[in-house]
């Protein structure tokens, strides 16, 4: 009986090993050499609020693009399918990252760019209102 599970764990094993994982050895270096958190900064100018994340390999449609007056918030979705007559194969990729905003911002005049794999946002502060005011005196 216990050749039926030799057989039933190198089974899984292959599987698991195709995905980047062995059950014996724990997570492979076939996957920490392929994965890896895209960089991201964000900065203040005396004017705005400047983003920048990098995307390699990203298409510009399948980014999601969100600012609010507190953070900026990129979601990527990317499916590419690959079908030639002797196999298919299906890859997904999806990335998600907010960014808090340091300071208030006018989150609707925010401007995107998207160039070389680099998504760049603007974000314009917010003009502070002065509080002083000439009264006339009567």
């Amino acid at each position: 009986m216990r050749w039926y599970y030799d057989d039933f764990d190198e089974f899984f094993n292959r599987m698991l090993k195709a995905g980047g994982y062995d059950l014996i050895e724990g997570p492979s270096n076939k996957v920490s050499n392929k994965v890896r958190c895209p960089v991201s900064d964000i900065r203040e100018t005396e004017t705005s609020v400047l983003a920048a994340i990098e995307l390699p390999g990203v298409r510009k449609e399948d980014i999601k693009l969100q600012v609010t007056d507190t953070y900026v918030e990129v979601k990527v979705d990317t499916k590419i399918e690959a079908n030639d007559e002797n196999s298919f194969s299906r890859l997904s990729r999806s990335f998600f990252r907010r960014l808090p905003i340091p300071t208030e911002v006018d989150a609707k005049k925010a401007e995107a760019s998207f160039e070389n794999g680099i998504l760049r946002v603007s974000i314009p502060k917010k003009q502070a209102e002065s509080n002083t005011w000439d009264v006339d005196i009567k």
